[in-house]
């Protein structure tokens, strides 16, 4: 799921998301390469997007973050809590590989 712009904790993030984990066992990967900026609300609603799949079995994974999204994910300690990969095509692969 190619995202664009910045995150700003709207909820559509979210609800995109969860239309595509409809099942247990499903993975969406958040293609985050397009996205420039992410506000505290907008690290809210993918902890909580990640979290509610957890719970339900099922994998949200970041891949291609941009150098300050990667940076503020390392900085909040959130790259230990999220699924991190440097490019689509390698998030794929680990999602297949499930």
């Amino acid at each position: 799921m190619a995202l664009t712009g910045e995150l700003d904790g709207d909820g559509s993030v979210a609800a995109a998301a969860r239309e595509l984990l409809d099942k247990r066992g499903a993975t969406v990967v958040l293609d985050l390469r397009a996205v420039p900026f992410v506000n505290s609300a907008g690290i809210s609603e993918l902890v909580t997007l990640v979290s509610q799949a957890n719970v339900q079995e099922q994998r949200v994974l970041m891949a291609a973050a941009t150098p300050f999204v990667r940076g503020l994910f390392r900085t909040t300690r959130l790259d230990h809590f999220f699924s991190m990969y440097s490019s689509v095509e390698e998030a794929a692969g680990a999602a297949k590989g499930a």
